[in-house]
């Protein structure tokens, strides 16, 4: 058997697929074998942890090229306090009888600085420097990435406008609670005898500060006065009214889908952004958007978690051994599919004029551990007894050239009737194992499946593709499937996923 091969058979009609089944190859039934193959499969444990099969170089990320600046960096030089006070010595020793050089000679602060500083005293200003907190401060901190993470982990399709909503949501009653459980501790308030109401109209900017008001509180609440009176954020008073302003519209409410008003926390393009890389500075994985997999309720069950875990012990111990483990399964290949959405005028239906024919194709493959690929693309729907027909092929191919036993892996689809097919695979003296339900990430040939079918997409530029165009497209990016390749999938396999799997995770 050559280390790559794929054959076609046509099983569209009861006719063939007999034709199919009786061409297919004949494996004696070996008791012997049989006995064998027992024998391996009952000393193998179910705890051993994964290893690596082969050593794939990793791909070194491409090297930053230094910013070269032509012109020198400007240097910045800080006035330190001990310099501010010497100049307010001086100044006020001398006054305006010096120039402004004699000053910078005599502090060492720069000429420009120095004009500002003693413009500065002139007006009898105080030359402390204002503690002024640089840069700014992100809307969504660690605990709300670690809320959104719990949101999506609940509900993977969530909008980013539902998520805004929630994000909004969890904040308004974190603060609620922190000003409950402020005004609970507070024993001997000042305030709790003045009746309700008695500073309501008092003006929002001299209002009185609550003991239970933390300092951070505060400052949220004068940002928030600010947004609402003038739309700006910088503190700065203005006379303008909002609606005087040329080219400002006052900002509106938002509302969600029930009717109901709130002020969110963030824009969508925000959330969008935090979620894609700003998640990563709270030390969390980035958010991508993807494929949802259909997942049982029972997919990641304990009992469930235990059978993985059996299952990916006794395959990393027949891997240590040095045994050749055999992945098979089925995938679906369609031509002549529908277009389901279409453009027409307003009013006007969008009608097809061309005729599609729906020719499906099923190609059962087996990617080993040791390299080899086999598969078959069938025309027609895959029966159990076509499959175990491409069993008997493959382990036709095998004859000959396989001295020792093959452990063979596949799922549990209906098509694997499993008495008929561990009989049909012991008799011949190879072993099978049959995968956890729900686990497809256990089987390293559903990603070769993925590069398979996206060489494949790339190849075909149209939809008006006949079925023997598909057929040729389909083998050949089988054969442009890389040994480096299918090595990435089987390493993934068994240093990403099995670890999970030992671990009792969900997968």
């Amino acid at each position: 058997m050559s280390s790559r091969q794929i054959v076609y058979a046509d099983v569209s009609t009861p006719e063939r697929r007999e034709d199919y089944l009786q061409n297919c190859a004949c494996i004696p039934n070996d008791p012997r074998r049989k006995r064998r193959v027992e024998q391996l499969m009952s000393s193998v444990p179910t705890d051993s942890p994964p290893i690596p099969l082969y050593q794939v170089p990793q791909r070194a990320p491409p090297a930053k090229e230094a910013r070269v600046s032509e012109e020198p960096k400007r240097q910045y030089t800080f006035v330190t306090q001990g310099q501010r006070e010497k100049l307010k010595e001086l100044f006020e020793q001398h006054g305006t009888n010096h120039p402004v050089a004699w000053y910078e000679r005599a502090t060492g602060i720069k000429s420009g600085t120095c004009k500002n500083l003693i413009t500065k005293l002139r007006k009898g200003q105080d030359l402390t420097p204002a503690k002024i907190q640089r840069g700014w401060r992100r809307i969504l901190q660690p605990d709300h990435s670690a809320f959104i993470n719990r949101i999506v982990s609940t509900k993977p399709g969530i909008t980013l406008k539902e998520l805004v909503r929630k994000v909004t949501t969890f904040e308004e009653n974190r603060k609620s609670a922190a000003r409950q459980a402020g005004r609970s501790d507070d024993v001997d308030d000042p305030m709790e005898d003045v009746e309700e109401g008695e500073f309501e109209s008092a003006d929002s900017e001299n209002r009185e500060v609550e003991d239970d008001e933390s300092e951070d509180e505060l400052v949220e609440r004068e940002r928030d006065d600010d947004d609402d009176d003038d739309g700006y954020s910088s503190g700065e008073s203005t006379d303008i009214e909002p609606q005087q302003m040329p080219g400002h519209e006052p900002d509106e409410e938002r509302v969600d889908r029930d009717g109901e008003q709130y002020h969110p926390i963030c824009s969508v393009a925000t959330m969008c952004r935090h979620l894609r890389s700003g998640i990563t500075r709270h030390k969390l994985k980035p958010l991508t958007y993807k494929i949802m997999r259909l997942r049982s309720p029972r997919g990641n069950s304990t009992a469930l978690k235990a059978e993985r875990k059996r299952v990916a012990g006794i395959i990393s111990s027949l891997i240590r051994d040095g045994v050749e483990i055999a992945f098979v399964d089925e995938t679906h290949w369609e031509i002549g599919r529908r277009v389901q959405r279409g453009r027409a005028p307003k009013g006007d239906p969008a009608l097809s004029k061309a005729s599609f024919s729906r020719t499906p194709l099923t190609s059962v493959s087996m990617v080993s551990s040791i390299g080899r690929t086999y598969a078959q693309v069938l025309k027609g729907p895959v029966t159990a007894g076509v499959f175990e027909g491409f069993i008997h092929d493959l382990i036709g191919s095998f004859e000959g050239q396989q001295q020792s036993s093959v452990v063979f892996y596949m799922d549990n689809a209906p098509i694997h009737n499993k008495e008929r097919l561990k009989e049909i695979i012991e008799g011949a003296g190879h072993a099978v194992v049959f995968g956890p339900k729900n686990s497809p990430e256990m089987n390293p040939i559903e990603f070769v499946f993925g590069i398979w079918k996206r060489k494949v997409s790339q190849a075909i530029q149209t939809r008006d593709l006949t079925e023997e165009a598909l057929r040729q497209a389909i083998t050949n990016a089988f054969h442009e499937l890389e040994q480096m390749t299918l090595r990435r999938t089987v390493n993934h396999v068994f240093m990403k996923v099995y670890p999970k799997v030992f671990a009792e995770e969900d997968i």
